[in-house]
């Protein structure tokens, strides 16, 4: 379900974002969900379960078996397609960052241009592209994964503490969207990421070791930006 929040990094190209976000988050994670609980429910319907484990295209040989080698071919296609999508959002989403970060002064000033006939941040889109190619290269769907996966849910993590810590100093800030059932619903967020965390360390701490460098490598760069922005720690 990851991706779920991606829609607040373009929050300043949304029509009355505060209350569309809300809507676009909750309504995109239910439809996600419905849909990901309907296709594992068909797999255990069709498929033994040694079949499913061993499967590495688990949708093909699915429709493989339902409609023949056809149906395997025209659902990878689908896959792939689909797969091309996916490519599309994260480019609309992630350079958007970087966009960000130079409009605040905390990256190179090209970023943060806007093109006048795309409209869009050409130097951020291409910049992504270039590094997401570039990572591409570097080992399996997979392992790449596993580098990111323990730092992105940290991250995430750090975020819902966030709201927990806001809500303590900052009682009577405005608050368009309030976290349904706080404090019990980050607390349970909480809880079951420590398991799913601390599972990433024990079962893969390699991995895990070389997403976390490769976040720390570039704290000196956060550092001088830092500081040649002006922003004071505190």
């Amino acid at each position: 379900y990851n991706g779920a929040y991606f829609v607040t990094h373009v929050a300043g190209e949304i029509r009355d974002p505060r209350r569309n976000i809300p809507k676009a988050i909750l309504g995109g994670f239910l439809i996600v969900l419905g849909v990901y609980l309907l296709i594992n429910l068909i797999y255990v319907t069709v498929m033994p379960f040694e079949e499913i484990v061993s499967s590495e295209r688990i949708a093909a040989d699915l429709m493989g078996k339902v409609l023949g080698p056809p149906g395997a071919i025209v659902t990878s296609s689908v896959v792939f397609i689909s797969a091309i999508g996916v490519l599309n959002a994260q480019l609309l989403n992630y350079p958007r960052i970087q966009f960000a970060l130079a409009r605040d002064g905390l990256f190179f000033r090209r970023f943060g241009v806007i093109g006048e006939k795309s409209r869009a941040p050409g130097a951020a889109i291409v910049l992504i592209g270039a590094l997401s190619a570039l990572f591409a290269l570097t080992g399996s769907y997979v392992q790449i994964l596993s580098y990111v996966a323990f730092v992105i849910h940290f991250f995430i993590c750090l975020a819902v503490i966030a709201v927990v810590v806001l809500r303590i100093r900052e009682p009577e800030l405005e608050r368009p969207y309030k976290v349904w059932g706080y404090p019990f619903t980050p607390a349970a967020f909480l809880l079951v990421s420590v398991f799913y965390l601390g599972n990433l360390v024990l079962t893969r701490p390699g991995n895990v070791a070389v997403g976390v460098a490769i976040v720390l490598s570039g704290l000196p760069f956060y550092v001088y930006w830092r500081k040649r922005a002006g922003i004071r720690s505190d």
